[in-house]
């Protein structure tokens, strides 16, 4: 069966039970001028336009509630016509709760270029590569006491490429989570996790198998009600296989996770600062760490004028398959202005600065300036009745 099928068999038997959906859409659309688009060290620029029209669905009652939502666009250039791609994303999430416990599902499955998300997995902006991502998460949690949680939740991924630039993947999470509310501010939990990652490339021969365990320990503590600290902690041991050319070299290692930040939400302006490590699977059939610094600004002047700024610090270390180190920064910084001018019509207008590291077989320095403005129509909800 189909990734399409399975999706869709989802989508039927959420809804078998639906007496009433509400619906409303967008449609958004992105005018841009990036003057590097393949983050090239001979820069090349192009005019974008990005065409998105998106519809939402749900029905809710006391005990379930089922959301879908799907959209399908166009990304053009108009110096690079070898660049322009169709864009799909189709999301289903389904939850059931009872006075103990909630159950809920999520499939989802996105279309688009690998460009698109090279900052966070590959770095190789220069590749036509379409990528496809579909994943499922079930999970469920059981409440043991007032207080008490017990949560169980499960995730499984496949990524695939339509070039041989990368490695098609797959991934699945076992995860175990125990959660205590310890007063109406103070909030704890330990978890326990397993996560296995494949991948492959069969134009260079190469195939990586790793298995994760980790333990997990998380504090969210409310200073007022606006301010709030939250703070993930753990450690992680990685046992690997590598094979090049069919020859396997076994490897282990450990690492320090964590996820921390401080965040702010007033009646017109909202911050949050955040730090991450992790481990992440890589476009290039390899696992990667990474460490992010993040800031988000925003602040409302008035009702309908609105401005943010986001900016970010990344690294990514990774071992090649000849043993060698390769290191990439990442560096974001983007801020924006936001009106909604009409009811139904919101204006955007933003500039992005990207600049990119790398050492190691890919030892470069290069950067981009994209200047953005985006129109966006959001349809009024409607009522479907049984």
């Amino acid at each position: 069966m189909t990734k399409k099928g399975i999706l869709i068999i989802l989508l039927f038997s959420s809804t078998s039970y639906a007496d009433q959906w509400l619906i409303d859409g967008r449609i958004k659309q992105d005018f841009a001028y990036d003057d590097n688009v393949r983050m090239s060290e001979s820069p090349k620029g192009s005019v974008e336009y990005k065409l998105t029209p998106m519809l939402n669905l749900s029905h809710k009652t006391d005990t379930s509630l089922i959301y879908i939502d799907t959209s399908y666009g166009i990304q053009r250039y108009l110096a690079m016509s070898e660049l322009d791609r169709a864009i799909q994303r189709h999301n289903m999430e389904a939850n059931y709760s009872t006075e103990k416990s909630h159950w809920s599902i999520a499939a989802n499955m996105n279309i688009a270029p690998s460009r698109n998300t090279a900052v966070e997995d590959s770095g190789n902006f220069d590749s036509n590569a379409q990528k496809t991502i579909f994943s499922i998460t079930p999970s469920v949690s059981y409440h043991l006491t007032e207080l008490d949680v017990l949560k169980l939740n499960t995730h499984y991924s496949q990524t695939t490429y339509s070039t041989t630039d990368f490695s098609n993947n797959l991934s699945y999470l076992v995860g175990l989570d125990w959660q205590r509310q310890w007063t109406e501010r103070y909030s704890s939990s330990v978890s326990l996790s397993h996560s296995s990652f494949q991948s492959s490339n069969t134009s260079l021969s190469t195939k990586l198998k790793s298995q994760t365990y980790n333990i997990n320990l998380s504090s969210t503590y409310f200073l007022s009600e606006q301010w709030k600290l939250f703070a993930v902690v753990g450690g992680r041991i990685t046992f690997s296989e590598n094979s090049l050319a069919g020859n396997g070299i076994k490897s282990q290692s450990k690492g320090f996770l964590i996820n921390s930040g401080i965040s702010y939400k007033g009646e017109s302006s909202s911050s949050q600062l955040g730090f991450k490590r992790s481990l992440m699977p890589s476009s290039q059939g390899q696992l990667q760490e990474q460490n992010k610094l993040s800031l988000n600004l925003s602040y409302h002047f008035t009702e309908h004028l609105s401005s943010s700024l986001t900016a970010s610090y990344q690294l990514t270390n990774r071992s090649a398959t000849n043993g060698e180190k390769n290191s990439r920064e990442n560096i974001i910084l983007q801020p924006a202005i936001n009106w909604h001018f009409l009811q139904d019509w919101t204006m955007n207008g933003s500039y992005r600065y990207r600049s990119q590291k790398s050492t190691g077989t890919q030892n470069k320095e290069v950067s981009s300036n994209l200047f953005m403005l985006t129109i966006s129509y959001n349809w009024d909800e409607l009522s479907l009745s049984r």
